[in-house]
């Protein structure tokens, strides 16, 4: 069995925020810090590394990031991410399309069980 994982969920629609951490911590996995806009995430990812986080769940389109639907919020948090803790996987979790949101290890489209489900199979 996989290992459970320390998540941090960066996504603007809280409704979504909201089913994603009910899914994830009810699957044995622990949201440790949520962001909803671009500059909160910016902000909570030291708290993030300093509770452990192993992964991180990033929404590529964020409210008042100003991107449109090019997923340059999740490329750039995802890339502040790789800077501070290479070994944080990255799920692109985005109603984008997949070559659009190349910016995670893994895609997932806005889908909770297979968000569920790829978290529980990433390699270690």
């Amino acid at each position: 069995m996989a290992e459970h994982e320390r998540v941090y969920l960066i996504e603007d629609d809280l409704d979504i925020a909201i089913d994603v951490r009910y899914d994830l911590e009810r699957s044995g996995h622990k949201v440790i810090e949520y962001a909803r806009t671009f500059e909160n995430a910016r902000e909570r990812l030291p708290f993030a590394i300093e509770k452990g986080m192993t992964v991180a769940v990033i929404d590529g389109n964020l409210e008042q990031g100003g991107s449109g639907n090019d997923c340059s919020d999740g490329k750039e948090i995802s890339a502040l991410i790789r800077d501070v803790a290479p070994r944080t996987k990255i799920i692109a979790f985005t109603r984008s399309r997949e070559g659009v949101a190349d910016y995670g290890d893994i895609f997932v489209g806005k889908s909770l069980y297979r968000l569920v489900k790829e978290i529980t199979e990433i390699p270690r």
